[in-house]
């Protein structure tokens, strides 16, 4: 399934561009504002879904490898993908009616509406809000006197929020396989920080190691998109090759399988490149020693790190690297973005200093930056590894 998403002026006009681009059997998955990023293109934005039957020449072109025999059988499986789509979207439409009407039941509370806002301030999405708060409010949140206490709502939300997090400040794979090298990969949206996060964890755990490096620049959409990290690969020693597809990746690591870690930059895709995510995710996704971390801005709203996450599926992530965390003083979007992905943080990035300005995610980092001062105390409650390779 691909998606791809429409800005005009007003809803209503960014639906009928895309019907009459897409016809009738697009599904609509989304309609919201458009984030400050996109605001050129339009006021608003309305993104759709569709499958992926790609019967046309364009698409047999570029993958050549693809066989015409093989296209029914994967307009096939597009469809039962998207079947599989309307009916979580309709579970989630049903659950997210029920939970609604349950937190609306609870925000007479005044001590419950508190405890919402000040979710809500920190930018956590309205529904995981919604659903702290309704999974806390219970008995368990009353006092001695059957009185709902603040102060145990605000605890017992805390307790959830820590035991919904998950963190692998790992670069290379985890979950017990090992390969010959660490091959680590950074995907996300423009602005988002990636060339310079791949930088920060190359200094900071390649060249301590002393074993050979190696950039990998896929950016081949922008004059000169490998310029700077060829400037830094030239800075540490390491070797350096600029992709001139994403076709010719498995080549490269197939040549330089000398080289212990492998260093992989790819172009920053905005929401109307899905294209580009989808044919590049092709050659990334397939090959199993990729760690591939998605790169998000935490200065973004957290509807944006949601709807960034779904955009970049197609790579399948295997952790989300949080960046920018100096520009912003909420960090909601965090643990919604982690929420909305079932992905865990790795690392954690916010600066220009390379490498100082980059450290391994921690539940208690990522508690404290939620707004729970006693979060420095706390355990961690799921796993923590390592940020070394392979462990």
């Amino acid at each position: 399934m691909r998606l791809k998403s429409y800005f005009a002026a007003t809803v209503e006009s960014a639906m009928h561009q895309a019907r009459q681009e897409l016809g009738d059997e697009a599904m609509l998955l989304d309609s919201r504002q458009a984030g400050p990023q996109a605001k050129h293109l339009g006021a608003y934005e309305v993104v759709f879904a569709m499958p992926e039957t790609a019967p046309r020449e364009t698409a047999t072109a570029a993958f050549p490898h693809s066989a015409a025999s093989k296209e029914p059988a994967r307009f096939t499986t597009d469809l039962a993908d998207l079947r599989r789509e309307l009916d979580r979207m309709r579970n989630t439409v049903e659950r997210s009616s029920s939970l609604a009407a349950a937190a609306a039941g609870l925000l007479h509370d005044p001590d419950v509406a508190r405890c919402y806002s000040e979710l809500i301030a920190s930018d956590i999405h309205p529904e995981i809000a919604q659903e702290l708060v309704v999974s806390c409010a219970g008995s368990s949140a009353r006092d001695g006197g059957g009185y709902r206490s603040y102060a145990r709502l605000r605890s017992l939300v805390q307790q959830e929020i820590s035991q919904r997090l998950n963190v692998q400040p790992l670069v290379g794979p985890s979950g017990g396989r090992q390969s010959l090298h660490p091959v680590v990969c950074l995907v996300g949206p423009p602005g988002a920080g990636k060339t310079s996060c791949l930088v920060k964890l190359a200094i900071r755990y390649g060249l301590p190691s002393r074993k050979p490096m190696l950039f990998v620049s896929l950016d081949n959409l922008r004059i000169s998109g490998g310029t700077a990290l060829q400037h830094y690969a030239s800075l540490v020693g390491a070797s350096f090759v600029e992709a001139e597809s994403g076709r010719h990746l498995g080549q490269i690591l197939d040549e330089y399988r000398h080289k212990y870690w492998i260093w992989i930059d790819t172009p920053g895709s905005g929401p109307r490149e899905t294209d580009v995510i989808e044919e590049l995710s092709e050659y990334v996704r397939p090959i199993p020693e990729i760690d591939t971390h998605l790169v998000l801005s935490v200065a973004m709203k957290s509807s944006d790190l949601r709807v960034a996450v779904t955009r970049f599926a197609p790579f399948a992530p295997k952790k989300l690297l949080f960046a920018h965390l100096d520009e912003t003083g909420t960090y909601g979007g965090i643990f919604s973005a982690m929420v909305a992905s079932g992905l865990p943080a790795s690392f954690l990035a916010a600066g220009q200093q390379i490498p100082e300005a980059i450290e391994p995610a921690h539940c208690a980092k990522l508690l404290a930056l939620l707004g729970d001062e006693t979060a420095a105390a706390a355990p961690c409650l799921t796993h923590a590894g390592r940020a070394v390779a392979g462990q």
